[in-house]
């Protein structure tokens, strides 16, 4: 799976430096998420993001891109019972970095000033890292998301996103998901 992973990011810069294309920066505000520890969800508090991206247009409705992102340290707060009558908060500080190829689909480009699209992710996360943990490794990340083109210029979107990783705790391996929803704020700079 990371070999194809990595290969769709591969053809996805190749193609992208071939053309002409646009940075964009971005800001994301993620809404609280849930994170999953192979079963045992805990809620996750607002999160921050900011994240670089390259895209080309490869014909008139499609573009790719490729881009990192990184999701600045969560919380998430777990009341746990150890088996006596009072309870302990335990609280889970994470955060991830994928890198990742993209695509886009513009289905009305020729809308004018206002331009709305959908795009898919898939990528690896390079860095996953929490707190509590003896060691972690990071595994796959993907999104899929809609958004808007303003005057060209300006990015508004809406994504939901998966990132996947593994801890290592006394000995025992957990596989984590966080899943998140965000809004992503933008500015296109032609290259």
């Amino acid at each position: 799976m990371r070999k194809l992973i990595f290969s769709f990011v591969c053809v996805a810069v190749f193609t992208a430096f071939s053309y002409a294309g646009v940075l964009v920066p971005r800001f994301s505000v993620d809404i609280p998420g849930t994170l999953d520890f192979t079963g045992n969800y805990t809620d996750t508090r607002i999160g921050y993001s900011i994240s670089l991206e390259y895209r080309t247009m490869i014909s008139r409705f499609f573009a790719l891109g490729v881009g990192a992102e990184h999701a600045f340290r969560r919380t998430s707060t777990e009341l746990r019972f150890p088996g006596d009558l009072y309870p302990t908060i335990e609280r889970n500080e994470f955060s991830f970095t994928p890198i990742y190829g993209a695509i886009f689909l513009y289905p009305f480009s020729t809308m004018g000033n206002a331009v709305p699209y959908i795009r898919a992710n898939i990528g690896h996360n390079v860095l996953f890292s929490m707190r509590n943990a003896d060691s972690t490794s990071p595994r796959m990340y993907w999104a899929l998301g809609a958004g808007m083109e303003l005057y060209r210029r300006f990015v508004f979107e809406i994504m939901t996103a998966r990132y996947y990783g593994r801890m290592r705790n006394a000995g025992v391996n957990t596989d984590i998901t966080y899943k998140k929803v965000g809004f992503n704020f933008g500015y296109r700079f032609v290259l």
